[in-house]
C-alpha cells in the first residue's frame, strides 16, 4: 500500500479469528493484506459487535419480571434501578452548585462494547434474580 495523507488514508484491512486462524473478512481486505511484504507485522485492535439478540433478551427478561412481580413500575424503571445497583454509573457535576450526582450509564449499542455488556448482563440478571427470588432467564425459557 502506498503512503497516503492521513485524511485520505483508507481504512485498515479487517480480519476475523475463526477455526482456521486469523483470516480477512472480505476479498477487499485480502487484497489489501496481500499488498504488504511477507513478514510485515501488524497491531490488532479488537472490535466487538453488539448483539441485538442479547439486548432483546435483556429487555424481555426485565419486561417479564415487571409483569410477573410488579417489582418496578415499568421495565425502563427496573433498567435504571439495575444499572444503579450494579454500579454501571457515572458521576455528573452541577457546575453551578458543585453538587456531584450519580447517574446510570448508558448500555446503548453505541455506548457499550459487547464484552462490557456481557459483564453487565450477568451482573444485572444475578441482581434481578436476588430481587425477585428466581432466575429470570430460566423463567423465560419455561414460559
Amino acid at each position: 500500500m502506498t503512503q497516503k495523507r492521513k485524511k485520505d488514508k483508507r481504512p485498515a484491512p479487517i480480519v476475523v479469528l475463526n477455526a482456521r486462524g486469523i483470516v480477512p473478512v472480505s476479498s477487499g481486505d485480502a487484497e489489501d493484506i496481500n499488498e504488504f511484504a511477507n513478514g510485515t507485522e501488524f497491531d490488532l485492535v479488537k472490535r466487538s459487535k453488539r448483539s441485538h439478540k442479547h439486548l432483546r433478551t435483556y429487555w424481555k427478561a426485565l419486561g417479564q419480571a415487571v409483569k410477573a412481580t410488579q417489582i418496578s413500575a415499568t421495565q425502563e424503571h427496573l433498567h435504571r434501578e439495575l444499572k444503579l445497583a450494579t454500579g454501571y454509573t457515572e458521576k455528573v457535576i452541577n457546575r453551578i452548585t458543585d453538587e456531584v450526582f450519580t447517574v446510570p450509564s448508558s448500555i446503548a449499542l453505541g455506548d457499550m462494547e459487547q464484552d462490557e455488556f456481557n459483564e453487565y448482563f450477568r451482573a444485572s440478571m444475578a441482581m434481578l434474580a436476588t430481587w425477585v427470588g428466581y432466575d429470570p432467564l430460566r423463567w423465560m425459557v419455561a414460559a
